[in-house]
């Protein structure tokens, strides 16, 4: 029985081997089958507002003594995009495996809110004898997000007071001096929110705790955590919630459109 058993298992790896061997296509530089490849098949991209430009490597596996052309269509995208991109020619010039395609973002015929993903999806086509493999893209681009009205958001524990913030450009030009939303007097929780606007640049956003134990705070049996936001539409440049990194305080850098 033993035996048996291993004959069966000898005749399914020597099938096994014969069927990959069959399955093996190797491909002759001048004279074999031409298959056609993108390099890269994923893509994130952000659309500056003076548009982009990208290649996308294309390769295949043969030579040729003139320049080559492959056709790449549009497989799926989200709809109403059209104008929103253009594609150019995936070419392979003579005597080389490997060429690109070009593809160009428009930012100003971008549409949606700021923060909308959108996917394009373009498939590389084999001609007539030709093979194709890795023949799908996939590209997620979105507008880049040009914000400089900034909005703040404090929640305080149960002593509001203590509570105050400060913003700095990198360098250590005062911005916004430490401010007290609330003033220097004991308060209950409160929320304190405000806008305003930021040039190009980076800073240092700091918050404060004047009595060094966050933004956490108790009073009889009452317990609260605060919490802060600095925003800018969906961009988020600072934020926290409860005990602050260095106890006082916390300091988050961050670039307005960087």
């Amino acid at each position: 029985m033993k035996n048996i058993f291993k004959y069966i298992i000898a005749v399914a790896v020597v099938t096994s081997f014969s069927s990959c061997e069959e399955d093996l296509v190797i491909f002759d530089p001048d004279s074999g089958q031409t298959a056609v490849s993108f390099s890269n098949t994923a893509y994130e991209l952000s659309i500056p507002e003076e548009d982009l430009d990208i290649e996308i490597p294309v390769s295949v596996t043969t030579l040729s003594s003139t320049d080559r052309t492959f056709n790449v269509i549009v497989d799926s995208s989200t709809e109403g995009i059209a104008n929103e991109y253009s594609l150019g020619t995936a070419t392979i010039l003579a005597g080389s495996y490997s060429g690109v395609l070009g593809v160009s973002f428009d930012y100003s015929e971008i549409a949606g809110e700021d923060g909308d993903v959108k996917d394009l999806v373009l498939r590389i086509e084999a001609p007539e004898g030709a093979a194709a493999y890795n023949d799908i893209v996939s590209i997620e681009y979105f507008r880049e997000i040009i914000c400089n009205d900034l909005h703040i958001e404090i929640i305080s524990d149960v002593y509001a007071s203590e509570t105050s913030f400060g913003i700095t450009t990198a360098d250590g030009t005062v911005v916004i001096a430490p401010f007290f939303p609330w003033g220097g007097d004991s308060l209950s929780a409160q929320v304190f929110e405000a806008d305003f606007t930021l040039p190009d640049g980076d800073y240092l956003f700091t918050l404060y705790d004047s009595y060094g134990d966050g933004q956490v705070g108790s009073s009889g049996d009452v317990t609260l955590t605060g919490s802060y936001a600095l925003t800018c539409s969906i961009l988020t440049h600072a934020s926290g919630e409860g005990t602050l990194a260095n106890d006082s305080y916390e300091t988050t850098a961050f670039t307005v459109n960087p």
